[in-house]
């Protein structure tokens, strides 16, 4: 299993403040409420653009012969093509509209 780089971390920690912010919880007097989720939902947004940056530097990386090929890239890179991401993106788009 891979380590997760700084996006991930940057992710799990926000997932750990969603955790502590969203119940309440005191620890020795000290409490977890709105500024534990403002930053939990800042680092996952930080760790989200961390991870799409890993992957498109990678991804350009390769494709102009600065390195060598990875087989995770080009596994990703096969499974997706333009019409399952518009397709995915369409859905996406109309499920946060509520239909």
């Amino acid at each position: 299993m891979a380590v997760p780089g700084p996006g991930g971390f940057l992710i799990l920690f926000g997932l750990l403040c969603y955790l502590l912010g969203l119940p309440g919880v005191r620890l020795r007097g000290v409490g977890f409420a709105e500024h534990t989720l403002l930053f939990g939902t800042l680092a996952i947004l930080c760790g989200y653009q961390a991870l799409l940056f890993a992957l498109f530097t990678k991804t350009f990386a390769v494709s102009e012969g600065i390195l060598p090929s990875d087989e995770r890239i080009d596994k990703i890179l096969d499974r997706m093509n333009l019409e399952r991401s518009l397709l995915l993106v369409w859905s996406c788009f109309w499920r946060g509209l509520g239909y």
